[in-house]
């Protein structure tokens, strides 16, 4: 893409290198070069001239007509619009990147047509990503290449879960569904700092699932909620099941699994692949696996009602006397202990 100049309802942005792209949007770093006086930011205080900002807009299909592509953009501006008035309730929030500004990019269809899409306009976060601070801070070196298959000590892996949980709580009391959950929308800005990102583009994703010709195997697939995949509204439990597949790539350092109807099933799955990822997390503390498998259940009202809940979930398996010694614990101790916990 040659450097162009996009122009939003509050600011024009100079388009710098591609951070970016995936099978639902394109992002691109961008600096503000000049601010409109008369308009607002959707949230205050905004950026000032000069800085850095993120822009980000949907991906055409190039295999699809130009018929297909121009329905799909208009969905997703239809579904970016409907959801720009709810993100201005996150601005006094810290872990989140702040939503600024909007507007509208030409792009052109295979029949040499133009057709608007929306642009986001997002806060620049000059940090780590968080599946690249997992790899620096807990993974280790084989042969020229580094892995990270998990966090060892449940008390930081608890640590961690809270903090997610609790940015996610406050995200939802604000009225607002994240929609796109997963390690490579998390940045990590310092230690008790983690924002999550990418708020608002998640309407790239939900319109690909009600359109299947659009939809391409991605990574962050695995972390949508089974309703969100069959073109379902997605409301807070599917945030939590994003949060579980979360929990699972921070136990393993893997995708979670696809989604498995059967809760049994679901929670051997879970068990066998933390014990065989992470052992010494498997064998620390079993209400790991048993927090995670109640996530990422595939009926969303069997799954952990929500993030207040997640959290005195976490909790309760913080407590000393939750753990085991190494010896005392195998496969299917941990399988009963899951069995043995139900939801209130």
């Amino acid at each position: 893409m040659e450097r162009k100049e996009l122009r939003g309802n509050k600011a024009s942005y100079q388009i710098q290198t591609r951070l970016g792209v995936g099978g639902f949007g394109q992002t691109w770093k961008a600096t503000i070069i000049s601010i409109e006086e008369s308009d607002h930011w959707l949230v205050e205080p905004g950026p000032p001239q000069d800085s850095l900002v993120v822009v980000k807009w949907a991906n055409l299909r190039p295999q699809y007509s130009a018929d297909e592509n121009r329905r799909f953009l208009q969905d997703v501006n239809s579904a970016i619009n409907s959801e720009l008035a709810a993100l201005n309730l996150l601005g006094s929030l810290k872990c989140v990147a702040r939503v600024y500004d909007y507007g509208h990019i030409n792009l052109t269809l295979s029949d040499g047509s133009p057709q608007a899409a929306i642009f986001l306009v997002e806060e620049f976060l000059d940090g780590t990503r968080f599946d690249n601070h997992l790899m620096i801070n807990f993974g280790f070196d084989l042969v020229d290449a580094c892995t990270f298959t998990g966090i060892g000590d449940s008390d930081i892996f608890l640590w961690y879960a809270a903090m997610l949980s609790n940015a996610i709580r406050d995200i939802h009391h604000r009225g607002v569904i994240h929609g796109d959950i997963w390690p490579e929308n998390i940045m990590v800005m310092g230690q008790d700092d983690l924002r999550f990102f990418d708020l608002g583009a998640s309407a790239f994703r939900d319109t690909s699932f009600l359109r299947p010709q659009f939809l391409d195997k991605q990574r962050s697939d695995s972390y949508c909620a089974p309703e969100r995949r069959l073109g379902e509204r997605h409301g807070r439990r599917s945030d939590i099941y994003s949060l579980g597949g979360l929990f699972y790539y921070m136990a393993t350092g893997k995708e979670p699994p696809a989604p498995i109807p059967d809760i049994d099933q679901l929670k051997n799955s879970v068990v066998s692949g933390i014990e065989s990822a992470n052992r010494q997390l498997f064998i620390s503390n079993c209400g790991v696996a048993d927090v995670i498998a109640r996530c990422l259940r595939y009926n969303k009202d069997q799954r952990i009602r929500d993030a207040d809940a997640l959290l005195n979930e976490l909790r309760l398996f913080s407590f000393p006397d939750s753990r085991g010694n190494a010896q005392d614990h195998t496969v299917q101790d941990c399988v009963n202990c899951l069995l043995r916990v139900s939801l209130p």
